[in-house]
C-alpha cells in the first residue's frame, strides 16, 4: 500500500514537473511575442516616418517638374510668338 502511494506520488511530481515546464515554454513564447511586438511597432513607425519623408519629396519634385513644365510652355509661347513676329517682319520687308 506505502508502495503504491509512493508510486502515486512520483507520479503526481512527474506530472507537476511536466506542467512547470509548459507553463514556463509559454511564458517564454509569450515574452517573445510581446517583444516582436513591440520591434514590429517601432520599425512601423520608422516605415511610416520614412515613407512621409518620400512622399514629401516626391510631392515636391513634381511641383518642380510642374513648375518646369509651365515654364517650359511660357518658353514655347514666347519663341512662337517671336517666330511669329519675324515672320510678320519678312512678309513686310518684302511687300515693300
Amino acid at each position: 500500500m506505502v508502495k503504491k502511494i509512493e508510486q502515486e506520488l512520483e507520479e503526481a511530481k512527474f506530472a507537476a514537473k511536466e506542467k512547470e515546464i509548459l507553463y514556463n515554454e509559454c511564458v517564454s513564447t509569450v515574452s517573445k511575442l510581446e517583444k516582436s511586438i513591440k520591434e514590429h511597432d517601432n520599425n512601423r513607425e520608422g516605415r511610416l516616418k520614412n515613407l512621409e519623408k518620400q512622399i514629401k519629396a516626391t510631392k515636391a519634385q513634381m511641383k518642380s517638374a510642374s513648375k518646369d513644365l509651365k515654364v517650359g510652355f511660357n518658353i514655347a509661347d514666347l519663341l512662337m510668338d517671336f517666330l511669329y513676329g519675324i515672320n510678320l517682319l519678312f512678309c513686310i520687308f518684302y511687300t515693300f
